[in-house]
């Protein structure tokens, strides 16, 4: 498809996803122009690779031949509006990473959780071992390096999104998928349908022994899958022995399908993405790469931004961000930090994500905060949602602290910086611009 085309316009151009197939499209030598909301820091370094970037009000040039959108785009955008009028073509972003990823060898990552840090080390394990990956994933490297790149080599690591079921687009050649939980409701409807989806993708593998999954995890474990699993059930074909935290991460004993016995560490948090090492080593195992090679470079691994990213001090206090808006998120990632910091007392700050997801989630969220001496919530991050729910945070707080035997107040987003925070540890979640309240704190 994109041999052919001249100019491509991008929607929404700044979110994760998007961006990707911006840089990606470039790398191909492809005129790229799109629009968003305002220039984010990420749209800054888009506009130096080589975007034209334009208000969402802006008309289309007569070069544009193409649009490319998420779910998230409604039928009253101006450019797609614009498109359609002109009769430029208009797809989906999975439609145009599905044409992307032609001629490679796919290897894409679903789950609810843990998508953006197993395939990111998915990426480094590969570049690791000298197979020059190509890959679109959510998230950056905490060492740097861009988050969707073209190599000469023959794989391509993506995630696969759940949230609109175009995970069903694909045709992989091989699959991770970490866990499944009650998410995205507003399209699945209910789980039932959810867990049809996830057995639906996962039958895309046409290789089963490719298809890794996360055999303790207590929905996608019992979908009786014909695949290859990993976990710490004895069953499972390959197995988490035992993992502990340690000065610098985890340590941590695998049993390989082929019955050796394999030591490692991670430079990570938690039992959780321990887990998800396993899921990587499990693929690659099954890809026939060397045990040794792979544990090497799963224990270089540095991380990736926003997943219990470390961002500095102020004061006293140590600032940790994390991408977390789900409950179960919230909790396993909680309980990483305290075992990587027993006795340090924790403050969280927490951004629920959009109002129909903090809806559906409401009753859930009193099952994640166990591990702070206080939580702070913060107004809802509504993304592109308006609030029809009519809820909001404050009335969030007040459940809360009914439920929590501890402090739990409500602060406006917009009075966060000037909070007195005297904790050993403050930890900010959400997927909105939560991420930058450690920056506002430090200027003051």
């Amino acid at each position: 498809m994109f041999e052919k085309i001249k100019k491509v316009h991008i929607l929404a151009v700044g979110g994760i996803g998007m961006s990707a197939i911006c840089l990606l499209l470039l790398k191909k030598g492809i005129k790229v122009s799109g629009s968003d909301k305002f220039k984010s820091s990420l749209i800054l370094e888009l506009i130096e690779k080589g975007l034209e970037f334009l208000k969402e009000t802006d008309s289309l040039d007569n070069e544009v031949e193409l649009v490319v959108c998420s779910s998230a785009i409604s039928n009253d955008h101006p450019q797609r509006i614009q498109a359609l009028n002109t009769n430029i073509l208009t797809i989906h972003r999975s439609k145009a990473l599905t044409e992307l990823m032609k001629c490679k060898k796919t290897l894409l990552v679903a789950g609810t959780h843990g998508k953006t840090t197993t395939s990111s080390l998915l990426v480094h394990c590969l570049k690791h071992l000298n197979q020059k990956p190509s890959y679109a994933i959510g998230g950056l490297f905490s060492s740097g390096g861009q988050h969707a790149d073209f190599d000469e080599g023959e794989y391509f690591i993506a995630e696969a999104d759940e949230s609109d079921g175009s995970f069903l687009s694909y045709d992989p050649t091989g699959i991770i998928v970490t866990n499944i939980d009650q998410d995205h409701m507003d399209y699945w409807e209910n789980m039932e349908r959810l867990k049809r989806g996830f057995y639906q993708f996962m039958s895309l593998c046409s290789d089963r022994k490719l298809c890794i999954f996360y055999k303790d995890d207590p929905v996608l474990g019992k979908l009786n899958f014909p695949g290859t699993t990993y976990g710490q059930s004895l069953n499972s074909d390959f197995k988490l022995l035992y993992d502990k935290s340690s000065s610098v991460g985890r340590d941590f004993l695998f049993l390989s399908e082929k019955g050796n016995l394999v030591k490692g560490s991670l430079l990570l948090n938690g039992q959780h993405n321990v887990l998800n090492a396993l899921s990587v080593f499990s693929l690659l195992s099954c890809l026939g790469f060397e045990e040794k090679g792979i544990i090497e470079a799963l224990g270089a691994f540095n991380g990736v931004d926003r997943r219990c990213q470390i961002k500095g001090t102020v004061g006293d206090t140590l600032w940790i961000d994390d991408y977390g808006h789900h409950p179960s998120e919230i909790k396993t990632t909680l309980q990483g930090i305290k075992d990587r910091y027993p006795g340090k007392s924790l403050t969280v700050i927490f951004q629920p994500h959009r109002f129909s997801r903090t809806k559906d989630l409401w009753d859930a969220f009193h099952h994640s905060f166990f591990h702070e001496d206080e939580l702070i919530i913060t107004d809802i991050y509504g993304a592109h949602e308006v609030n029809h729910h009519n809820i909001h945070s404050s009335d969030l707080a007040v459940k809360l602290s009914s439920k929590l035997l501890k402090p739990v107040s409500y602060s406006p987003r917009n009075a966060l910086k000037e909070l007195i925070i005297t904790t050993d540890i403050a930890v900010t979640f959400g997927a909105g611009d939560i991420t930058d309240l450690f920056n506002e704190v430090k200027k003051g």
